[in-house]
């Protein structure tokens, strides 16, 4: 709110009605804030293709809700070796990649502690979050190559930046932390 207040030449309070609530409701979305209610806005690039995948249905890697709600899962579920792609009518300029991964944000033990018992076990990796991943482009010849290699992903949320132009884009899930099958809530390109 401070950086949209600058940029903007507003007080804080100015920035909490209209647009520029729109605008701050938007941005901590994107960084995954959840706002009940609200769904993020699809960049233009990742709206207009077509998305398909190896396995399940894969729109809900688009659809603005970067978790569960009530009954709707919101997410693509895949296990290692599935395959989520984004394809264009004509060649594409790609600078940005933005992932969402399942932390299990329903778990039962929380990561901070309010305190320390004795006896407490180790934290560690959410075993439905991804561990390794590629985003491969399609060439010329219609072959796959890789663009980004991401190997022991600890994150909920990953933000990629990249240059390229492509007619097709893929998310190909490698590793998960433990799990056979994971959710993957957000995959979108612009």
């Amino acid at each position: 709110a401070g950086a949209i207040a600058l940029r903007r030449g507003l007080s804080p309070r100015e920035v909490g009605k209209g647009k520029t609530l729109r605008e701050l409701q938007q941005l901590l979305m994107a960084d995954d804030c959840y706002l009940p209610g609200l769904s993020r806005e699809i960049a233009p690039l990742s709206r207009s293709a077509e998305l398909i995948a190896s396995t399940g249905q894969p729109e809900g890697l688009r659809n603005g809700v970067d978790r569960p709600v009530g009954e709707q899962l919101n997410a693509w579920q895949c296990s290692p070796g599935d395959w989520a792609q984004y394809s264009f009518k004509t060649k594409q300029p790609v600078s940005k990649i933005r992932l969402v991964f399942d932390s299990d944000l329903n778990c039962q033990q929380k990561n901070i502690l309010c305190h320390y018992p004795l006896a407490r076990t180790e934290l560690t990796t959410p075993a439905t979050m991804v561990a390794d991943f590629d985003i491969q482009i399609q060439n010329r010849q219609g072959q796959w190559e890789n663009l980004i290699s991401v190997r022991d992903n600890h994150q909920r949320l990953v933000k990629l930046t990249c240059e390229c132009s492509t007619t097709a884009l893929r998310l190909r899930v490698l590793r998960t932390w433990g799990e056979e099958q994971v959710n993957v809530f957000a995959f979108e390109v612009e």
